[in-house]
């Protein structure tokens, strides 16, 4: 693993629920969400049915770009649910707000999978060498939009 992040609900600035603090007061919206085909059941655990929020399946939406998530919780007032480096870069945390939910959710991780007992091409260990190595050294980093993205993130290498 190489590092992990957290997720969180979030609406465009300006939005009616915006200093709303807890699930519960959202389940009579509208949401758009991103989860793979086959993580229905662990994505609606994480955000609903470990705090005991059950909602209308009606009301999710699941979007399968970032592009169009983004477009309808700006253009349609829904609600999203994001993983959090995405947040702190620009230009979403110019527009978004985060809200200040009680419920917490999963720490999200980021790894690089490979083949058991298979050895790795060079071009593929190069790869993995240079991300390492940029992602250390903008964890390093004294720019502000570095800070903001790494303090984010829990490195895990």
């Amino acid at each position: 693993m190489l590092l992990s992040y957290r997720s969180w609900v979030a609406v465009r600035s300006g939005h009616p629920l915006q200093s709303c603090s807890s699930i519960h007061g959202l389940l009579e919206h509208d949401w758009v969400v991103n989860y793979a085909t086959d993580g229905r059941e662990a994505f609606m655990d994480n955000l609903f049915w470990q705090h005991g929020a059950y909602i209308d399946e009606n009301r999710i939406i699941r979007a399968h770009s970032l592009g169009l998530l983004q477009t309808l919780v700006e253009q349609a007032g829904m609600i999203g649910f994001y993983p959090g480096p995405l947040l702190v870069t620009l230009p979403l945390r110019e527009r978004m707000v985060v809200l200040p939910l009680k419920e917490q959710f999963q720490l999200a991780r980021l790894g690089i999978i490979t083949r058991r007992d298979n050895t790795l091409s060079s071009a593929a260990q190069c790869f993995i060498d240079c991300l390492i190595y940029v992602i250390r050294r903008h964890f390093r980093s004294a720019s502000s939009d570095d800070r903001l993205l790494f303090d984010s993130l829990e490195l895990l290498i």
